[in-house]
This record gives structure tokens, C-alpha cells and sequence, in this order.
């Protein structure tokens, strides 16, 4: 399964950077941005469909991280909290459009190389990200970042504002729910 997360630096690293940063050495602000740039870029990509806006949002995120940068406490992973940064940014962004974000995820399926399930799995994805779509926004921000961003339980709830319990429970609901969903869209697909 292909990984989307960063691999994360050691806690003290980051904190060196960060005080650096704080110190006036800006140039190590880069450091920062280059380890976590995709993460960020990977969120909003999910949450708005468009490369550009994604892009945009981005360089908003960093500017908004290098401008807390203060009140980073080093209680957290560096990456949590600027995902948490971008995950509140996104959502403001997307009150604003009234949109939601969608998944389209290579992560849900996988092949070997063969066209006729090349295609077959194309149409899954599909629908499975078209189910996910039916779900309610906490639960597909859930689920997104537990099983798609490969989030544990603690950076889940940390990011969303909600307890360890509340993330499974949302989480399970919100496979039941697919599983519903995709079991009646598969046989909505026999009947046809």
C-alpha cells in the first residue's frame, strides 16, 4: 500500500528547527515546508479537486504555519499540527464555496498491471469514491485520514477537535455505511 504521509523527524530535530526559525533563521523555515509540503498539497487536494486551488491553499498553510510558528509547543508531531493547520484552513476555504472535499484515491484498490482490471478497478474507485462523497463530512474527514492518510487514532482526534472514542465510533459508522452503500450499488449494478 502506498504511503502519502511523510516520515516524521525525530520530535527533537523539529524543535531545533523550529527554534532556529524563532531565532531568526528563516532560511530553516524551508526545511519545514520541503518535509511536509506534499502532506499539505495531499489534504487540500482532497478537500477542494483542484490542483490549483490546492496549490494556493498550500502557500497559505505554510504562511499561516510560519506566522504560528510561536505557539507551536512541541507537545505534538510537527506534521500533526500543520496538518491540523491545513485541515481548518481547507475546511474555512470550503464554508466559504460551500463545497465538500472528494476523495479519488489510488490507496482504496490496487492491481497488477492487467488492463481489463485496470479498468474494472477504475470503475470501483469510482464508485467507491462516489459513496464516500454520500458520507457525512465528519465521517469522510474521518475516514480519509484514518485508512487514507494511514492517521492513528490519537492524530486523528487531535486534528479533528474529538475524542480517541468519538474518531472509532465515526470511523465504524462510516464503514458500515460504505458497505451498505457499496453492496446496494453493486446490485443496483446486476439488475441492470
Amino acid at each position: 500500500m502506498r504511503r502519502s504521509r511523510i516520515v516524521e523527524n525525530s520530535r527533537q530535530e523539529y524543535n531545533e528547527i523550529v527554534q532556529a526559525v524563532l531565532a531568526g533563521e528563516k532560511n530553516r523555515f524551508a526545511e519545514i515546508v520541503d518535509q511536509h509540503k506534499n502532506l499539505v498539497y495531499s489534504i487540500l487536494l482532497r478537500m477542494t479537486d483542484d490542483h490549483d486551488e490546492a496549490n494556493d491553499l498550500a502557500q497559505e498553510v505554510f504562511i499561516k504555519v510560519y506566522r504560528q510558528l510561536k505557539q507551536f509547543k512541541g507537545k505534538s508531531k510537527l506534521s500533526t499540527w500543520i496538518y491540523k493547520i491545513a485541515y481548518f484552513h481547507g475546511l474555512s476555504y470550503l464554508r466559504k464555496r460551500k463545497r465538500w472535499f472528494t476523495t479519488n484515491d489510488d490507496v482504496l484498490l490496487q492491481s497488477d498491471g492487467n488492463i481489463d482490471e485496470e479498468i474494472a478497478l477504475d470503475e470501483m474507485k469510482g464508485h467507491v469514491s462516489e459513496c464516500i462523497m454520500k458520507l457525512k463530512p465528519l465521517e469522510r474527514t474521518a475516514i480519509t485520514l484514518f485508512y487514507l492518510e494511514e492517521m492513528q487514532v490519537k492524530e486523528v482526534a487531535e486534528i479533528m477537535n474529538i475524542t480517541e472514542s468519538y474518531v472509532k465510533v465515526t470511523v465504524h459508522r462510516a464503514k458500515k455505511s460504505l458497505k451498505e452503500m457499496i453492496k446496494k450499488e453493486y446490485y443496483e449494478g446486476v439488475r441492470r
